[in-house]
């Protein structure tokens, strides 16, 4: 398959990670164009609201769920509300450009948990859930 070609993904369920905007957010859209339901997540629920709105518009299905991925108690919200995905796009990144030795210990962790931690939370989590024959 070429990347311009269309996948069918009805009666699927995707999530996608940092879809409020950039790369995440086009993924999303294809995603719903290729027939997805699409669980569109971020931290700003007025540009996951616009995400969702245009994906609506265009006859697909999708809803929002907000996270700080950084805090492991919110990515187990995510997770548990998100339900059962048969796509998972960990998209969503954080980044901070400063020399190393200004990066103190606590922002580091937070990068950490929310670039490392939280997606192989997410892709472990789904990867069990998925029937074997799928995987």
């Amino acid at each position: 398959m070429s990347v311009s070609q269309s996948r069918d993904l009805q009666d699927e369920k995707a999530l996608v990670t940092g879809a409020t905007s950039g790369i995440g957010r086009a993924i999303a859209l294809q995603l719903a164009r290729d027939g997805a339901e699409v669980i569109v997540h971020g931290r700003d629920a007025e540009r996951g609201a616009a995400t969702v709105q245009e994906i609506i518009a265009a006859g697909g299905r999708a809803r929002f769920l907000a996270a700080d991925l950084s805090k492991p108690a919110e990515v187990r919200r995510l997770a548990k509300d998100a339900g059962d995905v048969d796509v998972l796009v960990n998209n969503a990144g954080l980044a901070l450009f400063a020399p190393t030795a200004e990066l103190d210990v606590e922002r580091f962790d937070a990068l950490f948990a929310g670039n490392v931690s939280s997606v192989s939370r997410e892709a472990r989590r789904t990867e069990r859930r998925r029937p074997r024959s799928r995987r």
